[in-house]
């Protein structure tokens, strides 16, 4: 098998970005779905998944599969790569169990991994069994300053719209949702991957490495999973890609306080345990972070999760 990696997000913070750049990289054999979302496929977790039902009939009720899935399957074909059209049949049109996800991976050459930002919702019980079912695999959290990375999946639930004028209430209800606060609960993600995991497994990445240090953050990322950048020639590498962007427009002040209130002290708790980009959050001129684009979790950091 070769599961090596699972990235649990965080959503809008960089994530396909990392998908598209390990794509292209030698040492890689990544899936053609990016997004699997196994583990959170149930129905207590606010993520839409297209593998929710494993019976037929059931999947062509559903219009939410019927739209993607027919989508994907024309593109593969369309790709004249029967591998990919394979693949993709396959993904949409199996009975999803612990094996089906394993043999997504199973005798595949190179490196691998699951790209899920859902993944940072999942209750302990669906960690540990991801642990069970992939227990060697390196865990990387991939994180954005909670105020932007929320204003960025407003815009992105909006995209649609054609925004003449920003729906304050509007917003401000998206920002209060459960979904938004499961989102941006970092810590509380931390922890509970830190009870599950062995020190060294656990790699927290940040978005602001992607904008100002894009070429380091790819090779440490790649370094802890196990495979080596130099294998690639650079001009495959399309690191100052934007990937999956949100609409360019400035969160309006009242939308900003609120936010920076309600996620001030979590950055703050964040900054005093692993200092980095979260100390940066909160006294950007410090520019502490050129020194740490990631960090590696070790048993130090997960004792000082477990007193939060």
């Amino acid at each position: 098998m070769s599961l090596n990696f699972i990235c649990i997000g965080a959503q809008k913070a960089g994530t396909t970005w990392l998908f598209k750049r390990l794509s292209e990289l030698n040492d890689f054999n990544m899936l053609p779905v990016k997004e699997i979302h196994y583990f959170d496929k149930s129905d207590q977790y606010p993520t839409r998944s297209l593998i929710k039902n494993n019976r037929f009939i059931k999947k062509i009720q559903d219009p939410y599969w019927r739209k993607y899935s027919t989508g994907d399957i024309l593109a593969s074909i369309k790709s004249g790569k029967g591998l990919i059209f394979k693949l993709k049949y396959y993904y949409f049109n199996s009975a999803y169990n612990d094996e089906w996800y394993l043999s997504l991976f199973k005798n595949r050459s190179g490196i691998c991994g699951d790209i899920t930002p859902g993944y940072a919702l999942l209750k302990t019980a669906d960690i540990q069994r991801m642990k069970i079912m992939a227990p060697d695999a390196k865990i990387i959290y991939l994180l954005r300053n909670p105020i932007d990375r929320a204003w960025s999946q407003y815009k992105y639930a909006r995209r649609h719209k054609k925004f003449h004028q920003i729906d304050i209430e509007d917003a401000k209800s998206f920002f209060n949702s459960d979904k938004m606060n499961l989102r941006n609960n970092y810590l509380e993600t931390l922890r509970k991957y830190a009870k599950v995991y062995e020190e060294n497994q656990l790699m927290i990445v940040f978005y602001d490495a992607i904008i100002q240090q894009p070429k380091q953050l790819l090779t440490q990322i790649v370094s802890f999973i196990g495979g080596n950048i130099t294998n690639t020639k650079p001009e495959k590498l399309n690191l100052r890609s934007r990937d999956n962007s949100s609409l360019k427009m400035e969160i309006p002040d009242e939308l900003h306080q609120l936010l920076t209130e309600r996620y001030l002290n979590d950055i703050q708790q964040l900054s005093d345990i692993f200092g980095g980009y979260f100390s940066d959050w909160i006294n950007p001129e410090k520019n502490i972070s050129a020194k740490q684009p990631v960090i590696i979790i070790n048993q130090k950091l997960i004792n000082e999760l477990k007193k939060m």
